[in-house]
């Protein structure tokens, strides 16, 4: 080993913060959770670098900062509790401890059992409080002796999985509370908990759940697929617990007991209680738990569910003080039991893209610290951590998923790693080979749960797997049912696939249901080694073929949001369904079907990219009607993305189609497009002519919503010929034609068009009246993920700078705009993104260092927040 890669012994004074009561804060007011825990991040991080301190490790809501001196860290946890005392009184109170010891210091992280008593002394200690171990006291009086008479011995405290007491002091600070509660201590009760090899990571909310709920009821059964963390977090419950049953602690595997009659004899072993020759082994168990309050955490219940049972019945009725936590993939079935899903870990929004603030997310914690276990050196950093916040998404967040695939951090780097996972099943099998079987690969995990299915459910698991994104039971019975699985079959096999957690109940609409990505494989695979797949794919395209020709005519008029909104729900089977169709036409006629949701919702990348694929990929029908609105489809997602040479070879493929079989009204509409095209091109002359040539047939028919449209795309090439009367003019025409149709799209971006020509002619405060009426018409259609949205605030932004350079207000604009772009690549016209980049240039020179920090606010507020906040301004 190279001396620069050698781990660093030295002494260290770890400060460790906890926020008292977080989880009833979040709970009860989750803004102000918020406020506060920035303030608390900001805090902590100025003071650990004005004193020193290296901030190495974020946990929950708390940190962990090393120092070089007991002194400095003891400074620092002063400081900050003088601040937050004179910021929130006893409103809001954090935990502080000092420990020092002996660390190797290794790639950034500190290695030591300091940190264990740190963390366990803050379980004790009290919100205001400084608690110190011994170790740091006595640094504390060597460096500073008149320090001493401000140490209160608290004597020796006994702290949880660490073998030997520990001695405690508290430092006062004379004009903060100084008298707290006595330390939580006493001899902890038995117990046969396993200690664990890695730390246990996040969680708190969910371990805080389980603690409530067993303190409500008797028996609480954590139920969870394969691999998601059931088994660790029973028994962080039960550490956490420890002191609160006297006769202890126990848990008992179920996982290796392959007979029922075996379960009384393993929860006897664990319970170290002899069995006598001849005796019932029950009456010995409940002989012994009779006078004891205990905790029994029964693992992996669901194989031997009859046999557990009738145990936890007996148990309940002649052991009054015994509680059970279950484990199991489904309920136990028990009266008084709560039966508690567990989720994956947290996962970061998709277009976070800062290291720091995606080691908030328990997911992505996991990952990190399970990767630097076999790659020291790994960093979550700008240039790994969209890769790796993309793996923890694909992986749903499972633990054991997430813990198989961090151990190829050794020898792959993300990227390949992410690639790897298209073959999920044959690449997550490195796992813990002390552990079963079952627990070992991704795959093991889940066979285990197919086994325990019944024939329908496991017929319905394959299925259901066509779908993706989740489904509502109308859909499911619609596809998947046949003489082997009739409808009447499906819904008690729905049933148990919810109860046994291979399926969701959709956490927003409680008339869907969802399976994890990795489950969704898992049948998928099955489903492929059957002679049905073929068959279930097609009805599946057929059903959402269906589906997207109900609600086109309802893509523009009154009942737009809603329909909107459903196709965006389903817009993962949509995708599904185009991704490898099995038939071509019904395939085609979806892409003309959901245009208008591609163009609103702003997916043009994507829809260009089925679409072209189909439309290579089908039958050469030259004179395939079909053939020809793919062809427009694909000519308007081209103009959309600039790519207008496409654009104009898929317009003219659809205009000699449709002229072909006499379809004048489509002609008509490619017309349009042409004349769209040209001005795109800024051929001006040619563009006026086409649009009014489709105008005259229009109105020759009377087709409102396409008036609309013209009208629209007319008065933007008189803007751009800086005509601004008659732009607005012909802008309010068609806004005259939406209101008839009820198409709130095309009128938002004519009020948009408005505020552009204002804008153009330096009519400040109008243009920005009118590009906020049209931010809030968008966000109304499409909540905040729009490009449309994003080009609009870019001319708000240089808007607002003109008026009045109020450069806070710009800066929201620009953090917001920038959040809103990730993972978005439609363009922007270029003169436009010139002239935003120069204002954002302008800002960032008046503003200088405090720039990045202003923009980076403005993640905290939604777009109505800051539309809001503009109006009121520009009033003023």
């Amino acid at each position: 080993m190279s001396r620069d890669t050698e781990p660093i012994v030295v002494t260290v004074t770890f400060l460790c913060t906890d926020i008292v009561g977080s989880t009833r804060l979040w709970q009860e007011n989750g803004a102000l959770m918020r406020e506060r825990l920035a303030w608390h991040d900001a805090t902590v991080m100025a003071l650990a670098e004005g004193f020193g301190g290296d901030v190495f490790k974020a946990r929950g809501d708390g940190f962990f900062v090393a120092f070089p001196t007991a002194l400095r860290a003891r400074d620092m946890a002063t400081a900050l509790q003088q601040a937050l005392h004179a910021k929130f009184g006893d409103t809001f109170q954090i935990r502080t401890v000092l420990a020092s010891g002996e660390a190797q210091h290794r790639d950034g992280d500190y290695y030591c059992l300091a940190l264990s008593r740190a963390a366990r002394v803050l379980e004790l200690s009290h919100g205001q409080q400084i608690v110190l171990t011994e170790a740091t006291a006595r640094l504390i009086q060597e460096a500073e002796p008149r320090s001493t008479p401000l140490l209160r011995d608290l004597g020796p405290h006994p702290l949880r999985s660490l073998e030997l007491p520990e001695r405690l002091f508290q430092y006062t600070i004379p004009e903060l509370p100084t008298d707290f509660p006595e330390l939580t201590h006493g001899v902890l009760p038995p117990h046969n908990l396993p200690k664990t090899l890695t730390t246990f990571i996040g969680r708190e909310r969910e371990c805080a759940e389980v603690e409530q709920l067993l303190s409500r009821s008797r028996l609480v059964t954590i139920t969870g697929a394969g691999g998601s963390g059931k088994t660790r977090l029973s028994l962080q419950v039960g550490d956490n617990l420890l002191r609160d049953f006297s006769g202890g602690v126990w848990f008992i595997d179920l996982a290796p007991v392959a007979d029922d009659a075996l379960v009384p004899r393993a929860v006897a072993a664990a319970l170290r209680v002899r069995e006598e020759s001849g005796g019932d082994v029950t009456e010995t168990i409940l002989a012994h738990l009779r006078s004891r309050k205990v905790l029994l955490i029964l693992d992996n219940c669901e194989h031997v569910v009859p046999a557990v049972v009738p145990l936890a019945h007996r148990i309940f009725s002649h052991c009054s003080e015994v509680v059970i936590l279950a484990t199991s993939r489904e309920a136990l079935g028990l009266t008084g039991e709560i039966a508690w899903p567990l989720p994956g870990l947290a996962l970061p929004p998709k277009t976070l893209t800062h290291p720091a603030r995606l080691l908030r997310f328990e997911a992505i914690q996991l990952f990190e610290e399970r990767s630097r276990a076999v790659s020291p050196k790994f960093r979550l950093t700008t240039t790994n951590c969209i890769c790796i916040s993309r793996i923890c998404h694909r992986l749903d967040g499972i633990p054991l998923a997430l813990e198989l695939a961090a151990a190829w951090m050794g020898v792959l780097p993300p990227e390949q790693i992410e690639r790897k996972l298209e073959r999920l099943f044959e690449f997550l099998i490195q796992g813990n080979r002390a552990a079963l079987e079952r627990q070992q690969t991704l795959r093991g995990a889940l066979n285990w749960s197919y086994e325990l299915l019944t024939e329908p459910e496991k017929i319905l698991w394959q299925r259901i797997s066509v779908f993706s994104g989740g489904f509502t039971l109308e859909a499911v019975e619609a596809v998947c049912s046949d003489a082997s699985l009739p409808e009447y079959t499906i819904l008690s096999a729905l049933f148990g696939l919810v109860r046994k957690s291979i399926l969701l109940r959709d956490n927003t609409d409680e008339n869907r249901y969802r399976v994890l990505e990795t489950i969704r494989e898992y049948g998928l695979e099955k489903l492929k080694a059957t002679e049905e797949y073929a068959t279930f794919r097609r009805r599946h395209l057929e059903y959402f073929t269906a589906l997207a020709e109900e609600a086109e005519p309802h893509l523009r008029g009154p009942d737009q949001k809603e329909w909107l909104d459903r196709l965006e729900t389903e817009h993962p089977n949509l995708r599904a369904a185009l991704q490898e169709p099995s038939d071509d036409e019904f395939a085609l006629r979806v892409v003309k079907a959901i245009l208008w949701f591609w163009l609103i919702r702003e997916t043009l990348e994507e829809g260009f990219q089925l679409t072209q694929r189909l439309l290579t990929c089908t039958p050469t029908v030259t004179d395939s009607l079909i053939r020809g609105y793919g062809y427009r489809t694909l000519g308007i997602l081209a103009e959309g993305l600039h790519r207008y040479h496409e654009a104009r070879q898929a317009f003219e493929s659809a205009k000699s189609i449709f002229a072909n079989q006499g379809l004048f009204a489509e002609v008509a509409v490619i017309q349009g497009n042409l004349g769209i095209l040209a001005s795109n091109e800024h051929n001006y002359p040619e563009a006026i002519t086409l649009l009014n040539e489709a105008l005259l047939f229009y109105k020759d028919h009377n087709d409102y919503n396409r008036l609309a449209l013209i009208l629209f795309n007319l008065s933007t090439v008189y803007l751009k010929l800086e005509n601004w009367n008659k732009s607005i003019s012909i802008y309010q025409e068609s806004m005259h034609y939406c209101k008839i149709t009820k198409d709130t799209t095309t009128e938002s971006f004519c009020i948009q068009g408005i505020g552009l020509c204002y804008l153009k002619n330096n009519h400040f405060k109008p243009a920005i009246q009118a590009l906020c009426e049209s931010i809030k018409i968008k966000i109304q259609l499409n909540n905040e993920v729009s490009i449309g949205i994003i080009e609009t605030l870019i001319f708000l932004t240089t808007a607002i700078f003109r008026y009045n350079q109020d450069y806070h207000l710009c800066c929201l604009c620009i953090g917001k705009i920038a959040a809103l772009r990730v993972g978005l690549n439609n363009p922007i016209a270029q003169e436009d993104e010139q002239a935003y980049n120069d204002t954002v240039t302008r800002v960032e020179a008046m503003l200088g260092s405090a720039f990045e920090t202003t923009c980076q606010n403005a993640e905290s507020y939604s777009l109505n927040e800051i539309v809001k906040r503009i109006q009121t301004a520009i009033k003023e």
